[in-house]
């Protein structure tokens, strides 16, 4: 899941730029344990709050398909479409914890 997450690879490769010193192996092992925390972290504040991030996404759906149904506009549909792509995504997410 983290690997499909579009903050990933900028998490990775920031952490694992960071300046260490010693032998090659001391290196990696520092790297390895800068890499593991941070990681930790940004697991917690990205994934911890899928169900809250779901129920607010369809909260939006609701409201938009509300608002495309009293008065349809261009901008209210594409913000519909844009909060059905992002809940897909929160979806997807979900489905992916459960079956770790």
């Amino acid at each position: 899941m983290w690997t499909s997450h579009e903050g990933f690879l900028e998490l990775f490769k920031n952490v694992w730029d960071e300046e260490a010193t010693g032998c090659v192996l001391v290196r990696l092992v520092i790297g390895l344990k800068k890499l593991k925390q941070a990681l930790k972290e940004w697991n917690v504040a990205t994934f911890s709050q899928v169900e809250r991030e779901l129920t607010n996404m369809e909260d939006q759906i609701i409201n938009f398909e509300h608002e495309v149904a009293d008065q349809f506009s261009q901008d209210a549909e594409s913000k519909l479409l844009e909060a059905k792509a992002k809940h897909q995504v929160w979806l997807n997410r979900e489905e992916v914890l459960w079956k770790q």
